[in-house]
């Protein structure tokens, strides 16, 4: 629907109900006029309130269709400055495909073209506004080959955001943008895979209304040192996904398993592969009794698994490739009652023996390749590395 269509109608009626106001004195001199001639010439008596009620209802309806008709067209209008903002970012991407290693996009390809002045921002690709208000709640710029710098003035005005995706982009040896807590109300924040490097800013730490966050990044670009990992997650109490793939972390088993049964309990997601991270494994993180996804692969934690591991009664994935494990497998894990997914390869110090696996077991993919598990593994799971 064009911009002139969507503004035409409240118009029409709203001065559709200005012109019967102005006629308000004309209609009641006609319903007089047309009561004294029916009392004349039929003697017939009607009631002029009557009239007066039925005229003065039709022009609340049509006030009220026009007040909403008005709602209505300013939801598809987004905030001026929003959209400026917003057009001042598109201004510091570019495109530069060969940076990429997957496919190049087709010649046509160009960069988020709705992005026009002039335009409703609200309807522009990678964009969701309120329907309401017409502030700009989500954008999402995963996947769109953008590189350059990000201006974080722009990035700032758009106060009312809730959900910001930039993930598989190349914004090479870039910092993260600063200022970033003044997007208070933001609770998914993925900068994952694009190109960031250096340390994690402490603006994160106060986006208190965070409920995923997802900074994985390729070889250790990213650190956490100051904030450190205590610093970063002590105020986001409502995180229930916390992806830090890659990220340099590299902090001691009986702090970093402290820390994060301390700060974020309710975590469902938690997901530290290739982080430095250090063992002994604590036994507080059992403490994390929520958690559906656990991934620690390629740490050094040189450690047993604790046997409180089997609390974790709600696990689908539990991902320990290339841990330094040793010692006796606790046998009660493959028998949690949700687990489909567990990596346990590259542990050649891990030792155990297979259950008895009921007839149709939950798990689905089972690695156990350089490791020292016997026993038998039944027909019932689809995907098995040994």
């Amino acid at each position: 629907m064009s911009s002139e269509a969507t503004k035409k109608p409240p118009q029409t009626i709203l001065s559709t109900f200005l012109h019967y106001m102005i006629l308000l004195p004309t209609f009641n001199s006609i319903i007089r006029i047309s009561h004294s001639s029916l009392i004349n010439h039929t003697g017939t008596r009607m009631k002029t309130y009557h009239l007066h009620q039925l005229l003065l209802s039709c022009l609340s309806l049509l006030y009220s269709i026009s007040q909403a008709s008005s709602n209505f067209s300013s939801a598809q209008r987004c905030i001026n400055e929003e959209r400026s903002a917003l057009l001042h970012l598109k201004e510091g991407f570019s495109i530069e495909p060969e940076l990429f290693s997957f496919p190049l996009p087709p010649p046509t390809f160009s960069l988020l073209p709705s992005w026009e002045t002039g335009t409703d921002c609200c309807s522009w690709e990678r964009i969701t506004c309120n329907k309401k208000t017409g502030h700009v709640i989500s954008l999402d710029l995963s996947s769109s080959w953008l590189s350059g710098n990000i201006s974080s003035i722009s990035l700032c005005k758009l106060g009312y955001l809730r959900v910001l995706n930039l993930a598989d982009n190349y914004f090479v040896s870039s910092l993260i943008p600063s200022g970033l807590d003044h997007l208070s109300r933001l609770t998914h924040l993925n900068l994952s895979y694009s190109g960031f490097s250096g340390q994690i800013p402490m603006d994160i730490s106060n986006l208190t209304n965070l409920v995923s966050f997802d900074l994985s990044a390729y070889g250790s670009r990213m650190k956490l040192e100051r904030p450190n990992l205590r610093m970063l997650v002590q105020n986001l109490t409502s995180l229930r996904e916390l992806v830090l793939d890659g990220v340099n972390i590299s902090s001691q088993g009986n702090e970093w398993c402290k820390v994060l049964s301390a700060a974020v309990p309710n975590l469902r997601v938690l997901s530290l592969s290739s982080c430095g991270l250090l063992g002994p494994i604590s036994t507080s993180i059992s403490h994390l009794h929520f958690l559906s996804q656990l991934n620690l692969n390629r740490n050094n934690l040189s450690s047993v698994l604790p046997e409180s591991f089997v609390n974790f009664s709600s696990l689908t994935s539990l991902q320990l490739h290339s841990c330094e494990l040793y010692g006796e497998f606790p046998k009660q894990i493959f028998q949690l009652p949700f687990l489909e997914v567990l990596q346990l390869a590259g542990n050649t110090l891990l030792i155990g023996s297979l259950p008895a696996f009921p007839r149709e077991s939950g798990i689905r993919v089972l690695s156990l390749t350089s490791t020292s598990f016997f026993g038998e593994i039944p027909d019932s799971i689809a995907i098995i590395s040994r």
